[in-house]
C-alpha cells in the first residue's frame, strides 16, 4: 500500500469529487445501508479536508483513503489493539457463500507468515461488509516502482521475491487469481511483497456459482474477479483456475516489467523481446503456454529457472574478477565459495548442451518442414508439438544440471550414481535429437504421428530417480566412447518408427543390433532386439515379433536391465495375448512386465499404465469385459495424473474404455466416453487430424446399436471426409470408412447400397494389398453377410469360402477368426438344406473356439446357440435344450443386456415347448421379451416375432403385449 497524500484543499473539490465517485462506485453501496452512507460521508470529509469526527469501523479508526477497485475499498486505519497503523480493506460480502469462502481463505492467509507476502492480521464482518486488516506497507506498488529506470537485474530480483510470496501461499493451498504489478508492493527497504492474495475470486462468487453461471461470454472475466489483461486463458474462458493460472499471470507481469509491454500472442511465442536473453525469454514463454499442463509445474520450478539464469549471467561477468583472486590470496571460506561457484557453473553448462539439439534454428526448420507437407492440420500440429519439445528440452537441461549438482556441489551422489544418470540422460538426449532431425525432414506421415511421438519421449526426471539408477546395469567403462555410434543408431531407429516408417526403422535397428552383437555389447544388443520386436509387430510379422521380444526379455533379465525387460514383456503381452490370441500367455507376460516395471522403477507410473492398457485389451478379446473396464479406468487415472486430463494419450486410453463399455452393451457410457475422446483429439490435434477420424468412427459405432442411424451415418461421413483429405480417395483409410458406411447401410436394410460400398472398399484394398492379404477378410466377410441377409445364399457362400481361405492361410487353422468363417458357412448350409455339412462346420468351429477362448467365452456361446438351433430344427429336442441352457448361462453371467441373450432365452422357450413344458416355455419367452424391452432395442422385428409365437401357440399374452384370444397357459 502506498502512503496516503496530504488532504486536498477545497480548490480541488472537482478533482476529488471524481476520485470520490470512483472510490464509492467501486464499493457499490446500497442506499438503504446506513453503514455505507456513513462511510461515504466520512470518506468525502476526509478527501476534501473538512473537519469532523473520525469515522470508526468497529475498533478501527479510518485515517484516510488508499485506493479501491471492483472488490472494495482500502483505507489506512489505526488499530488500538496493535497500537499501529494498518491497511483496512472493506469488501462486499458476495452473499452468504461468498462470506464463508472469504472468511475461510482469509483466515488461512492470516496463518501464513512470509517476508514476501503482506501479513493479514485478521478478517471479520462489520454489518454487511467483510473487513480485512492487513499490514500497512510504506512504499509503492510495482507499477509505480518501474516508472523509475531500473536494471534488469534489479527487476528480476523484485520479481523473484514476489514469486517466492506466491509459492509460499501455494504451499498452503492459496491461489491469488489477480496477480499483477498493482498487487505487488515494493517496501521502503526495497523488498517485494504480494498483496490481496486469495481474495479476488471469493468476494465475487464461489467456484460452484461460477461454474453454474458460466456462459463463456466476454463478461466472464468480471464474473470471476481479476484483471483480464493478466488472466490465464482458462480463466478468460470461465474456469476458476488453480496455481498454474497464477503462474501465467506472474509471467505476464514479468514480461511487462522486463520488456516494457505485456506479451501478445506473437511476442510470447515467436519474437524475441529487444535485448532479452534467450534463456529468459524461453523461461517466460513456457509460463505463458495456453495449456496449463505445458507451463512450469510449480512456482518453485519457474523461480529455479530464473535463479539459474541470473546466476549464469553473474558468473559470466564475475569470471575476470575471479581470475585475480589468487594473487590477492583467498581465505579458506572464500576459496570454498569460489570452488562451489565454479562447480555450479560447470553443472549449468552441462545442462546447456541440449541447445545443440534444440534451438531456435531447429524450431524454425521443424515448423517449415511441417508446413511444407501441405497437410491442413500441419500448422496446428507444429504449434502443439513445439512447446512440448521446448518443455522436454528444458526438463532435460534441468535434470542434467541437477544430476551434476547432486554429485559435484551438494555431494549427495557417488560417482557411480552420477555415471548412471549421465548414461540415462545421454540416451534420452540422443533420442530427442534424433526425433528433432526426423521432424526437420517431415512428410505427411511424420506430421500425423508427431503428437504421439513427442508424448512418447521419456521423462528426463526419471534419470534422477536414485532407486532406479541403482537398479540399472553398469555399462563397461569404455562404453561411452565405443558405443556412442550404436546408441545413436538405436535412437535414430526409435525416432524413425515414431515418425511413422516401421520398415526403415526395422532396418536401422537390425543393423545397429547386429553391430552391437559383434562387439559384445550385450545391453545394447538387447535394446536393439526390443526395437526390432516393436517394428516387427507394427509390420504384422507377429511370430517374428514374439521371438525377438522373448529373446530380449530373458537376456535383459539376466543382465538386470529391467527397464528393457519391462518394455519387452509389455510388448509380448500384446503380441501373444491379442495378435496371436493366446490370451492366457498374454496375461502371463503382463505379470512378467509388472515384475520388471517394479524392479526398474516407474516414478510417473506411465509404464504401468501402458501395461494395464494392453492387459485390458486382452480381456476385451477374451470376453472378460468387466475386468477390462476396471483395468482401463485405472490406466486412464494413471495417465491423467501424469499427463493431465487433456493429453492425447489419455484420449487413447479413454477410447479403449469406450470400447469396453460397448462390449458390455452399455452404449450410453460408450457414447459418453467416445464423445470426450473426440473433444480431446479435436482440441489437441485439430478437427482434421486422422485420430479425430478414428474417434468419429468409434462414436458412430456407439450410436448404431442405440438405433441412432442418422447420427451414426453423419459421423462416419465426416470421418471419411477427413480420411479422403489426408490420405487420398484411394487409400486404405478411406476403404475402412466405406466399410463402416456399408455396415450401417446393411443394418438399415439398404442391401444394394451396402454391397456397392463393400465392393468399392474391397477394390481399394485389393489394389493396395493384393488379393491374398488377410486384411481383406473382414470386408469380404461383411459383403457375404449383405448377400446372406438378402437371401442370396450362393453369392454369400462363395464370398465366405474366400474369407475362410484368407484367414486359414494367414492365421493358421486354429485361429478364432477361422471359426467365425466356419460358423457363417454353416448357417448357409443349414438354410440351403445341408444339415449334415452345417453340423460338421459348427462342431469344427466350436472345437477351435473352446481351445482358443475357453468354454465360457461369448463367441463360444454364439456357436453353441447356432448348433442348438440346428438340433431343434432336426427334432433333437433334448440335445437342443441342453445347448441353449449352456449358452444362456454364459450370456446371463455377462453384465448388461444384449441381443444374443434375448435370442438364447427365446431358443430355450422353443425347446421347452417342444418337450411339452408350456409353463417354462412361456416364462422363457417372457424373459426374452423383458430383455429386449430393457435394451430399448430399436429393431422391433424380434419382439414382433416373439409376440406372434406366443399367440400362435395359445399362450396368455406376455406382459405389455396386446390382449390375445386363447389362453392356453
Amino acid at each position: 500500500m502506498s502512503t496516503p497524500t496530504e488532504p486536498p484543499t477545497g480548490d480541488e473539490d472537482e478533482a476529488q469529487d471524481e476520485a470520490l465517485a470512483a472510490a464509492l462506485a467501486a464499493m457499490r453501496p446500497e442506499q438503504h445501508d446506513p453503514f455505507a452512507r456513513s462511510m461515504q460521508a466520512s470518506v468525502r470529509r476526509s478527501l476534501v479536508g473538512a473537519a469532523s469526527e473520525p469515522f470508526r469501523l468497529g475498533r478501527f479508526t479510518i485515517l484516510g483513503h488508499l485506493g479501491g477497485g471492483g472488490m472494495g475499498t482500502v483505507f489506512v486505519a489505526y488499530d488500538p489493539d496493535l497500537d499501529r497503523k494498518i491497511a483496512l480493506k472493506v469488501l462486499r460480502s458476495g452473499g452468504e457463500r461468498g462470506r464463508r469462502e472469504v472468511l475461510r481463505e482469509g483466515r488461512a492467509l492470516a496463518r501464513l507468515a512470509h517476508p514476501n507476502v503482506v501479513t493479514v492480521f485478521e478478517i471479520g464482518v462489520q454489518g454487511e461488509h467483510l473487513v480485512v486488516a492487513m499490514e500497512y506497507v510504506e512504499g509503492e506498488n510495482l507499477r509505480k516502482w518501474l516508472q523509475t529506470p531500473r536494471s534488469r537485474e534489479a527487476i528480476l530480483a523484485r520479481l523473484i521475491e514476489a514469486g517466492r510470496g506466491l509459492a509460499a501461499a501455494h504451499s498452503v493451498e492459496l491461489v491469488h487469481r489477480d496477480f499483477k504489478p498493482d498487487n505487488v508492493m515494493v517496501d521502503a527497504a526495497g523488498r517485494a511483497r504480494v498483496v490481496d492474495f486469495g481474495l479476488a475470486r471469493l468476494v465475487e462468487e464461489s467456484p460452484d456459482e461460477v461454474l453454474a453461471t458460466h456462459d463463456a461470454s466476454a463478461s466472464t472475466a468480471s464474473t470471476l474477479g481479476g484483471t483480464p489483461a493478466y488472466m490465464a486463458p482458462e480463466r478468460l474462458l470461465g474456469a476458476v483456475g488453480d496455481r498454474r493460472a497464477d503462474l501465467y499471470s506472474f509471467c505476464v507481469t514479468a514480461w511487462e516489467a522486463l520488456f516494457g509491454a505485456r506479451p501478445d500472442a506473437s511476442s510470447a511465442r515467436d519474437a524475441a523481446a529487444p535485448g532479452a536473453p534467450t534463456w529468459l525469454r524461453r523461461v517466460l514463454q513456457r509460463g505463458l503456454a495456453e495449456d496449463p499442463d505445458e507451463r512450469w509445474p510449480t512456482m518453485e520450478a519457474l523461480l529455479l529457472a530464473l535463479e539459474r539464469g541470473r546466476g549464469r549471467r553473474r558468473r559470466l561477468f564475475a569470471s575476470a574478477a575471479l581470475a585475480g583472486l589468487t594473487a590477492l590470496g583467498l581465505t579458506l571460506a572464500g576459496a570454498q565459495r569460489w570452488d562451489e561457484s565454479r562447480r555450479t557453473a560447470a553443472c549449468e553448462a552441462a545442462g546447456a548442451v541440449i541447445e545443440g539439439a534444440w534451438n531456435d534454428g531447429t524450431r524454425d526448420r521443424v515448423t517449415e518442414a511441417f508446413v511444407a507437407t501441405g497437410a491442413r492440420y500441419a500448422p496446428r500440429t507444429a504449434a502443439l508439438v513445439l512447446p512440448r519439445l521446448d518443455a522436454a528440452a528444458d526438463a532435460w537441461a534441468e535434470a542434467r544440471t541437477e544430476a551434476c549438482m547432486n554429485a559435484e556441489v551438494r555431494r549427495r551422489w557417488s560417482d557411480e550414481t552420477l555415471a548412471q544418470a549421465r548414461v540415462c540422460l545421454d540416451d534420452q538426449r540422443l533420442e530427442f535429437a534424433a526425433l528433432a532431425v526426423e521432424f526437420t525432414r517431415a512428410d505427411a506421415t511424420t506430421v500425423r504421428k508427431a503428437a504421439q511421438a513427442v508424448a512418447l519421449l521419456k521423462p528426463a526426471a526419471a534419470c534422477l530417480d536414485e532407486d532406479r539408477l541403482r537398479r540399472a546395469p553398469t555399462r563397461p567403462s569404455d562404453d561411452a566412447a565405443v558405443s556412442r555410434e550404436l546408441r545413436l543408431a538405436l535412437a535414430l531407429a526409435w525416432s524413425i518408427g515414431l515418425a511413422g516408417d516401421p520398415q526403415e526403422a526395422l532396418e536401422v535397428a537390425s543393423g545397429a543390433r547386429a553391430r552391437a552383437e559383434a562387439q559384445g555389447r550385450r545391453t545394447l544388443t538387447t535394446a536393439g532386439r526390443v526395437l526390432e520386436g516393436r517394428f516387427l509387430e507394427q509390420l504384422s510379422r507377429f511370430p517374428e515379433a514374439e521371438s525377438a521380444n522373448s529373446e530380449a526379455y530373458f537376456e535383459a533379465a539376466s543382465l538386470g536391465a529391467w527397464a528393457i525387460a519391462a518394455e519387452a514383456a509389455t510388448q509380448l503381452s500384446s503380441i501373444v495375448g491379442r495378435r496371436l490370441t493366446r490370451h492366457d500367455e498374454g496375461r502371463v507376460w503382463s505379470r512378467h512386465a509388472a515384475l520388471a516395471i517394479g524392479l526398474a522403477g516407474d516414478r510417473d507410473r506411465l509404464a504401468e499404465a501402458h501395461r494395464i492398457n494392453n492387459l485390458a485389451l486382452i480381456e476385451i478379446d477374451a470376453g472378460a469385459y468387466d475386468e477390462a473396464r476396471a483395468l482401463l479406468e485405472r490406466a486412464v487415472a494413471l495417465r491423467v495424473e501424469a499427463l493431465g486430463a487433456d493429453h492425447p494419450d489419455v484420449g487413447s486410453a479413454l477410447s479403449n474404455l469406450g470400447l469396453a463399455y460397448d462390449a458390455l452393451g452399455d452404449y450410453a457410457a460408450a457414447k459418453a466416453h467416445h464423445t470426450r475422446v473426440l473433444a480431446i483429439f479435436e482440441q489437441a490435434l485439430g478437427p482434421d487430424h486422422p485420430l479425430v477420424a478414428l474417434s468419429l468412427n468409434n462414436l458412430a459405432a456407439a450410436h448404431t446399436p442405440m438405433g441412432a442411424y442418422a447420427e451414426a451415418r453423419a459421423l462416419h461421413e465426416r470421418a471419411m471426409a477427413i480420411n479422403e483429405e489426408v490420405f487420398g480417395p484411394e487409400s486404405l483409410q478411406v476403404a475402412r470408412s466405406l466399410t463402416n458406411l456399408a455396415d450401417l447401410a446393411n443394418i438399415t436394410g439398404k442391401r444394394d447400397e451396402a454391397k456397392a460400398l463393400y465392393r468399392r472398399a474391397l477394390a481399394i484394398q485389393e489394389r493396395i494389398l493384393g488379393p491374398d492379404h488377410v486384411d481383406l477378410a473382414t470386408t469380404v466377410n461383411n459383403l457375404a453377410s449383405a448377400y446372406f441377409d438378402g437371401e442370396e445364399y450362393a453369392e454369400s457362400k462363395a464370398l465366405q469360402e474366400r474369407t475362410l481361405a484368407l484367414r486359414r492361410a494367414a492365421l493358421g487353422p486354429d485361429h478364432p477368426d477361422v471359426a467365425l468363417s466356419l460358423m457363417m458357412l454353416a448357417n448357409i448350409d443349414d438354410l440351403t438344406g445341408d444339415a449334415a455339412a452345417a453340423e460338421a462346420r459348427y462342431d469344427e468351429a466350436l472345437a477351435i473356439l473352446e481351445a482358443a477362448l475357453g468354454p465360457d467365452h461369448p463367441d463360444v456361446a454364439l456357436c453353441v446357440v447356432n448348433l442348438a438351433s440346428l438340433h431343434l430344427d432336426q427334432g433333437r429336442v433334448a440335445e437342443s435344450l441342453l445347448l441353449f441352457e449352456r449358452a444362456a448361462r454364459v450370456f446371463d453371467a455377462l453384465p448388461g443386456k444384449q441381443r444374443p441373450e434375448c435370442e438364447t432365452h427365446w431358443g430355450v422357450a422353443q425347446a421347452a415347448l417342444a418337450t411339452g413344458d408350456r409353463v417354462r416355455a412361456r416364462a422363457e419367452a417372457q424373459r426374452a421379451r423383458d430383455i429386449l424391452l430393457e435394451m430399448e432395442d430399436e429393431r422391433p422385428e424380434l419382439l414382433a416375432e416373439i409376440d406372434r409365437w406366443t399367440a400362435d401357440n395359445g399362450f396368455a399374452p406376455l406382459e405389455g403385449a396386446p390382449a390375445k384370444a386363447g389362453d392356453g397357459g
